[in-house]
């Protein structure tokens, strides 16, 4: 895959996670949750956005230690969550 693809395909930005709120939505979808599978996406890109956005610092949050990657993760999760679920 090429560099510049990276950038249009979110299953390479985050990986399983987006392959897990992609079923979300896909079954939300499937029983009729219209409500619920817009949500799911929403929080998608919420993360996908938040994580882009956090590449920008010249520092991440948690260090380089290891692990730092994963707690960024949770916190890309958790913040893109919470933005999905507020108000507007």
């Amino acid at each position: 895959m090429a560099a510049d693809s990276a950038l249009i395909d979110p299953r390479a930005l985050a990986g399983a996670s987006v392959e897990n709120a992609l079923a979300g939505a896909h079954a939300a979808a499937r029983r009729g949750e219209a409500g619920e599978a817009a949500l799911e996406l929403e929080k998608l890109f919420a993360t996908l956005l938040l994580k882009e956005m956090r590449r920008g610092l010249s520092e991440g949050f948690f260090g380089d230690g290891a692990g730092a990657d994963v707690y960024e993760g949770w916190l890309d999760e958790h913040m893109g969550a919470a933005l999905a679920e507020g108000p507007g």
